[in-house]
């Protein structure tokens, strides 16, 4: 039982090393995308908006929300 509560502390300590990072990385991506001077807009194959960041938005003179699987057409 014993060897059983070591492993789970090392497995607890492990994940919490994972959130860390992942913590980390979910910063630094707010800080590139959501804060970039420029609008970026990710458009799926189909020319759906599925993402945008407040400058995007902003340009549009749209909310992030209301942009959001909003069709864009190319010609």
């Amino acid at each position: 039982m014993q060897v059983n509560q070591i492993e789970l502390e090392i497995q607890n300590e492990e994940l919490r090393k994972t959130e860390a990072k992942l913590t980390a990385s979910q910063n630094r991506y707010f800080e590139f995308f959501e804060l970039a001077p420029i609008g970026f807009f990710t458009i799926d194959p189909n020319g759906l908006i599925i993402g945008v960041n407040f400058k995007g938005a902003n340009l549009l003179g749209k909310t992030k929300k209301r942009l959001l699987k909003v069709l864009l057409y190319f010609s």
